[in-house]
């Protein structure tokens, strides 16, 4: 039997010109969306948090506090880096670190060809380099799925549609960062380049091109500073290559010398491209690796929320809140699960298991839920972390497979509506019943125990909702592709709609008048270490994006050489050597230093006129109004802070 044909219908053209370039024009709409939006300097970042006053630069939209590793941590280092000259080394956090593997924040080096994101800072400077990273990385997001799936469907419709729902999903926007859209996006561009590469003819000019491109692509999301999100979405999409390399390029009368050559050819050149980031970075991935966290790392599986999982259409509610809400219990952003199509797509192919006709289509939705329920195991099953470590799971939170889960889910649901649209109508009717069904269930189950500040949503939306999105999967799956699908990108853009403010530039920190001060006063005594002891997070962003060698501050790994200074017994090193945010605490005259926890915020404590903070070389402090200047203080000043007025002690220990 003979498989049936899957592809849109083509449209007649003179010259075919228009058919060859209808797969591009999504593509090339979004990179303009992106052109766009940079050109008016525009981008969601949360950075009027800092500075709420009408010079904000807030367009329009609510500010997200919860987004505190983007607005207090990566976009005052990407300040602070273009004051420094995009520089290799920065003096944060208790001494001189490589920040070209802290945060994904860029450097002007060689090393950035696998950091296509940050090409936008050379060629725009920093405020519209900032917001070309932002729009790239949120269309990534959608050009990655729909590149693969396209590969794998070649229907424009449905891949663009999905694509957007990957790009659209909480778990997407509300997890704000550099990477958020990009390791998805390389990821997906990665195999679908490879898929590509093993249909053409060996040694082609397209075949070359298509190697090169698909190694670079795996090289820059091997190298994204994240584990948590990229080996999930490495495991995930390995059936779909063994597939392609092992079946159906034999189908497609390759030999197994030329399929190897290609796959060997496609990783080789991811290899040598990350180990040649990974070698240029050695020294900060090495202490990074024997950190408590993340480097010892060992999670085991299950504990995995139900109900941020399959709660993405009740987000619309906690996107109309501007203040910082409780969803779930936790915050806004680790309870924004993805809209979870990979319950459709496994409930619909199981429906269809028994029907005759092992096609292509059929076989790598098959592969693609495959990855996909290997994922949804150690979500919700209690694997241990001996087993996961085979695969490198045991550096992934469960919890952290939303992001993920997004991507997979929707590329599997549309092979899975392919597959299923070949069949005969009465029995893709009962399919798309079966699974409209299933998905209403979950939807509506979970939509009965999502809270928003410990309160229920109104039995009567939920309702309404799950039908809705169950409807949707109904209609998709019953053979109204395109429709279905457009809606469905609909519901996912509407659902998450008012997740990112609109901001005009970066003014709270561009143009701040406490970073002019700041750094007014490191340029006139350069060596010389600084210190806040305030623990307003807006204080800190301003310390941080200024160009002052700091003490306080975002730590994603540390400076060990500096930290056996205070703790040379290492009898503390469970607290400072991991991930965290120093705040010190100035300690009265003659105290012992100390140093504790809280959550990842390390206290550390120092009485600022003694022997370790002359170690440290510390000689100004910022603190807030009110508080005792230090004995050893030589001169003090106020000066205006983000929020409010803070005092500039010059201290000699």
């Amino acid at each position: 039997m003979a498989e049936p044909d899957h592809t849109e219908p083509t449209i007649a053209t003179p010259n075919g010109r228009l058919q060859a370039l209808r797969p591009w024009l999504f593509p090339l709409l979004l990179v303009g969306i992106v052109l766009l939006l940079t050109a008016l300097d525009l981008s969601g970042s949360s950075v009027s948090v800092i500075d709420p006053g009408p010079s904000s630069g807030l367009v329009v939209g609510n500010p997200r506090p919860i987004r505190s590793d983007e607005w207090r941590v990566r976009t005052p280092l990407v300040v602070r880096q273009a004051g420094a000259g995009w520089g290799q080394q920065a003096n944060i956090a208790t001494g001189p670190h490589d920040i070209g593997v802290v945060a994904d924040v860029p450097v002007r080096d060689w090393s950035t060809f696998v950091r296509p994101h940050h090409w936008g800072y050379w060629a725009f400077g920093l405020s519209r380099g900032f917001a070309f990273e932002w729009w790239l990385n949120w269309a990534l997001a959608a050009i990655g799925p729909y590149a693969l799936l396209y590969v794998l469907t070649r229907r424009v419709t449905l891949s663009a549609a999905l694509g957007l729902v990957v790009a659209a999903a909480p778990s997407v926007q509300w997890w704000t960062n550099s990477f958020t859209g990009s390791v998805i996006g390389y990821t997906c561009l990665g195999v679908a380049a490879l898929i590509l590469a093993l249909r053409q003819p060996g040694r082609s000019k397209r075949w070359i091109g298509l190697i090169a491109f698909s190694g670079w692509m795996f090289a820059c999301a091997a190298t994204i500073p994240y584990p948590a999100w990229v080996v999930p979405l490495f495991i995930a999409l390995a059936p779909v290559v063994a597939l392609a390399v092992f079946v159906e390029a034999k189908q497609d009368g390759r030999s197994w010398r030329e399929r190897l050559i290609t796959a060997a050819a496609v990783g080789g050149t991811a290899a040598v491209m990350s180990a040649a980031f990974l070698f240029h970075h050695r020294a900060a991935v090495q202490a990074i690796s024997q950190t408590v966290y993340p480097g010892h790392r060992s999670e085991s599986g299950g504990g995995g929320d139900l109900v941020g999982l399959f709660g993405s259409p009740y987000y619309w509610y906690v996107a109309r809140h501007a203040e910082p809400v409780l969803v779930n219990g936790t915050n806004e952003s680790e309870a924004a699960g993805p809209l979870m199509l990979l319950l459709p797509a496994v409930v619909a192919y199981a429906c269809a298991a028994m029907l005759p006709g092992f096609t292509v289509v059929r076989r790598r939705a098959a592969a693609l839920l495959c990855g996909g329920l290997v994922l949804f195991a150690w979500f919700v099953l209690p694997i241990p972390a001996g087993i996961g470590r085979l695969v490198l799971l045991t550096q992934v939170p469960p919890h952290r497979l939303y992001h993920t889960l997004a991507p997979i889910g929707a590329i599997a649901f549309g092979m899975t509506t392919c597959f299923v649209g070949g069949l005969p109508v009465a029995s893709r009717r009962r399919i798309a019943a079966i699974a409209a069904s299933a998905t209403f269930a979950a939807t509506a189950t979970a939509g009965t125990w999502f809270t928003i500040q410990n309160v229920p949503l109104p039995g009567g939306r939920v309702v309404i909702i799950s039908m809705g999105v169950a409807s949707l999967v109904g209609v998709t799956l019953a053979g109204y592709i395109r429709s279905g699908a457009i809606a469905m990108a609909v519901l996912a853009v509407v659902v998450t709609l008012f997740a990112n403010p609109l901001q005009h530039g970066l003014g709270p920190l561009t143009d701040s008048p406490a970073i002019a001060k700041i750094n007014a006063e490191a340029a006139q005594s350069p060596g010389v270490w600084w210190v806040s002891t305030s623990d307003s997070q807006a204080d800190i962003a301003v310390l941080t994006a200024s160009q002052a060698p700091m003490i306080s501050g975002p730590s994603v790994y540390p400076n060990v050489e500096v930290w056996l200074r205070l703790d040379p017994n290492r009898s503390k090193a469970a607290s400072w050597n991991s991930y965290s945010h120093v705040i010190v605490d100035a300690l009265p005259d003659g105290a012992t230093t100390t140093m504790w926890r809280e959550a990842d915020i390390l206290h550390l404590g120092l009485d600022l006129c003694g022997a370790d903070a002359a170690a440290l070389k510390i000689g100004r402090a910022v603190l807030p109004p009110g508080d005792p200047l230090p004995s050893c203080t030589t001169n003090a000043e106020q000066f205006d802070g983000p929020e409010g007025s803070l005092q500039l002690a010059t201290i000699v220990p």
